[in-house]
C-alpha cells in the first residue's frame, strides 16, 4: 500500500504542479476532469446512502462554471443561478423520482465540489497565482503528512471518533505546527509578496483543510464506505485526495484578496 501511494505521488504531484504552472486551458481541463470524477464519486456515495443526486445539472456545471471563470467571469453569478434554477426544474418535473433531500444533496454537491475546485482557477489568476497554488499544496500536503505520522505514533486523544476514529488531536496540532514551519521555510527561500501575511495565514489554511478532510469523512460515514472511490491506486478516490484542497482553496483565495484590498 505504501509503495503504491508513493509511486502515485511521485507521478501525480509533478503533473499537478506542471498544469498549475501552465495555467490557462491546461489547468481548466484538469479542474473539469477532477470535478467530473469527484461528482461521479459523490453520486455513488449518495446512492449508497439511499438517495439520488440530480446528476445532469451537476455534470453540466462541472464544465460551465470553471470555463466561465476562465473566460467570461462576469457571467459567473448568472451561471450559478442557472444551475440552481435548472436543478429545481428537474426536481419539480420528476418529483416522483427525487425527494427534497435529493435536491438539497445536489445543491451541496455543487457548492462542495464544483465551487471548491473552481477556486483553484481563481487563485491561479491572481498576481503570483502559481506560487499561491504551490503555497496551498504545501500546506495541505505537509499537514496531511505530519498529522498522520505524529498522530499514528503519539496520538492518544481522539479528534472526532464518530466521524474518523484514527484522527487524533495530537495529529491535528502537529499538522498545524509543521505546516507553519514548512511554509516559513518555503517563503524564506522565495520571498514572495505579502510573505508575512501568508506565514500567519498558514495555520488557518491548514485547519480549514483538516475540516475539509473531516467533512468528507462524514459523507463516507453517511454512506457507510471507507473510500470515496478507487481511481487513484493506494489513495482511494478523487474526493479522498482533494477533500482538503477544495475546502482550503476558497479560504486562501478570499483571505488573500481581502488582505490585498485592505493593505496592498
Amino acid at each position: 500500500m505504501l509503495i503504491r501511494r508513493t509511486f502515485v505521488a511521485i507521478i501525480g504531484i509533478p503533473i499537478l504542479i506542471l498544469f498549475s504552472y501552465l495555467g490557462g486551458s491546461f489547468l481548466l481541463a484538469l479542474i473539469i476532469v477532477l470535478s467530473i470524477l469527484a461528482i461521479h464519486e459523490f453520486k455513488e456515495l449518495i446512492n449508497r446512502a439511499g438517495y439520488n443526486a440530480i446528476q445532469l445539472p451537476l455534470f453540466i456545471a462541472a464544465i460551465l462554471v470553471p470555463a466561465t471563470i476562465s473566460y467570461y467571469s462576469v457571467f459567473l453569478p448568472g451561471i450559478i443561478f442557472l444551475y440552481l434554477f435548472f436543478t429545481a426544474i428537474c426536481y419539480l418535473l420528476k418529483n416522483k423520482s427525487y425527494s427534497f433531500i435529493d435536491l438539497a444533496l445536489s445543491y451541496m454537491g455543487f457548492l462542495y465540489i464544483v465551487i471548491g475546485f473552481s477556486h483553484l482557477l481563481m487563485l491561479r489568476e491572481l498576481h503570483q497565482g502559481f506560487w499561491l497554488i504551490i503555497y496551498l499544496f504545501i500546506i495541505v500536503w505537509s499537514t496531511d503528512t505530519f498529522a498522520y505520522l505524529i498522530g499514528t505514533r503519539f496520538g492518544q486523544r481522539k479528534l472526532a471518533p464518530e466521524i474518523s476514529p484514527k484522527k487524533t488531536k495530537e495529529g491535528m496540532l502537529a499538522g498545524l505546527f509543521c505546516s507553519f514551519m514548512t511554509v516559513l521555510i518555503f517563503l524564506m527561500i522565495l520571498d514572495l509578496q505579502n510573505s508575512i501575511f501568508l506565514i500567519f495565514l498558514a495555520p488557518v489554511v491548514s485547519f480549514s483543510g483538516q475540516l475539509g478532510d473531516l467533512f468528507e469523512s462524514t459523507i463516507k460515514r453517511f454512506s457507510s464506505v471507507k473510500d470515496s472511490g478507487a481511481i487513484i491506486p493506494g489513495h482511494g478516490g478523487v474526493l479522498d485526495r482533494f477533500d482538503s484542497i477544495i475546502w482550503a482553496a476558497p479560504l486562501t483565495y478570499y483571505a488573500y484578496v481581502i488582505f490585498e484590498r485592505m493593505f496592498g
